[in-house]
């Protein structure tokens, strides 16, 4: 579940770090829309962040095929299963860099922003892996599509924000 750090310490450098560095006064006196220049920046760390999921699967399934001689497959996951905890982890990536970039407006500091996402960070990757051995597709399915309800309501208050900084 490294892969939940790239949005988590991106949002909150790229999107954060225009009001922390004092830069984002500069970036409003010119011509670009700031709510585009921001939502571009957003949409890059949870890009990277679902490239970094496939390429961290495509490492973990080589590994397991050169050390063990197995493949996720061959552990005894269906692909059913697969797919379905991709998408609950593709949720989650979504959920953290949009929750950073939302939290990267609120708070004072970097610091503290960073400390209210580990902690995100954390309560979503135990909600994952809690009791997963027990956990059916269905439910996998189900937990994604509520985090990604989360995921379209941090939308709206991102853009409600981003209407209030113009």
């Amino acid at each position: 579940f490294s892969v939940f750090l790239i949005p988590n310490n991106l949002s909150l450098d790229l999107v954060g770090g225009e009001k922390h560095h004092r830069t984002m006064e500069t970036l409003i006196s010119t011509s670009v829309d700031i709510r585009k220049a921001l939502f571009a920046k957003t949409l890059f760390i949870e890009i990277l962040g679902l490239v970094s999921l496939f390429a961290i699967t495509v490492l973990d399934n080589l590994l397991l095929k050169l050390l063990f001689h197995i493949t996720f497959l061959d552990a005894g996951f269906s692909l059913k299963w697969i797919i379905a905890m991709y998408f609950v982890i593709s949720a989650g990536i979504l959920t953290l860099g949009l929750l950073g970039s939302y939290v990267a407006f609120h708070v004072s500091d970097l610091k503290t922003g960073g400390y209210i996402i580990a902690i995100a960070d954390a309560i979503l990757v135990y909600l994952i892996m809690n009791n997963l051995k027990n956990i059916n597709e269905e439910y996998m399915i189900i937990t994604g599509i509520g985090i990604f309800c989360i995921v379209v309501v941090l939308a709206l208050l991102s853009s409600f924000r981003l209407n209030k900084v113009d």
